[in-house]
């Protein structure tokens, strides 16, 4: 295969073939990936994609922080190669704040990122707000934890989306817990 976009579009398409059957083979979607970049680097969407796929392969692997290294260092790539890239500072800023590898994580760079993200989206994408939400509970800041969920929550397409997790992140707030994926 010779067009760099077909391997960047088969990994996504292996990532969607996980929402549509249940099942999903990350080290296939990350060969397609590294291919993808092998041939152009300097394409911040497929090191963001690349990053995303890592981070999801970690929530399911035995060498979770391995995979979690991996994904922050291609989003710090896509956000050297595209500072204004919104999801890639996003994906970033929920991985530093909702890991459950301590080493990992970093709240006051989480909100610092999430707060970016939301900048970049003038304050209109809810998935975002919902980092920004987790990132202020990872500090102690339960209090805007909350503000910026139930901000989140007013968006009837995330409610749909996210169904019973943001109210499940409520109650971990109002507990004074941080969310942790």
């Amino acid at each position: 295969m010779k067009n760099v976009n077909a391997y960047a579009t088969r990994g996504f398409n292996w990532f969607c073939n996980w929402f549509s059957k249940g099942r999903y083979d990350y080290d296939t979607d990350l060969r397609y990936y590294d291919r993808a970049i092998q041939r152009e680097p300097e394409h911040a969407l497929f090191w963001n994609n690349r990053g995303f796929t890592w981070h999801m392969k970690g929530l399911r692997a035995w060498n979770r922080p391995a995979c979690e290294d991996h994904a922050l260092s291609d989003y710090a790539e896509a956000i050297r190669l595209n500072p204004i890239s919104a999801s890639a500072i996003n994906n970033r800023a929920w991985l530093l704040a909702t890991t459950k590898v301590d080493r990992c994580r970093n709240g006051l760079k989480a909100v610092k990122e999430a707060t970016k993200a939301c900048e970049l989206s003038d304050w209109k994408n809810a998935g975002y707000k919902d980092t920004l939400s987790c990132a202020y509970a990872e500090i102690g800041d339960f209090e805007q934890a909350i503000r910026w969920q139930k901000e989140a929550l007013d968006d009837p397409f995330y409610r749909r989306q996210e169904g019973r997790i943001p109210r499940m992140k409520l109650r971990h707030f109002a507990k004074k817990q941080p969310f942790r994926e």
